[in-house]
């Protein structure tokens, strides 16, 4: 959570959007964003695995990012 952002109970912003829905985009996000860092951590235990395993991950990496289908 942002700190200080919504500590105060508001009904409406000067816009006319309220506390409580500005407070479930920015739950979302974070939940969002969490998501993405167990994912970014699977994809670095998928490659320490590959590799370990013998499988030059650099290849890989550069045949992903180059779009060349295997």
């Amino acid at each position: 959570m942002i700190p200080g952002l919504l500590d105060a109970e508001v009904s409406t912003d000067t816009i006319g959007i309220s506390g409580d829905r500005i407070r479930s985009f920015i739950e979302r996000i974070e939940h969002i964003d969490e998501e993405i860092k167990g994912l970014n951590e699977g994809k670095k235990e998928a490659f320490a695995e590959a590799k370990g395993e013998g499988f030059d991950v650099q290849l890989e990496s550069a045949r992903r990012d180059s779009g060349i289908l295997l």
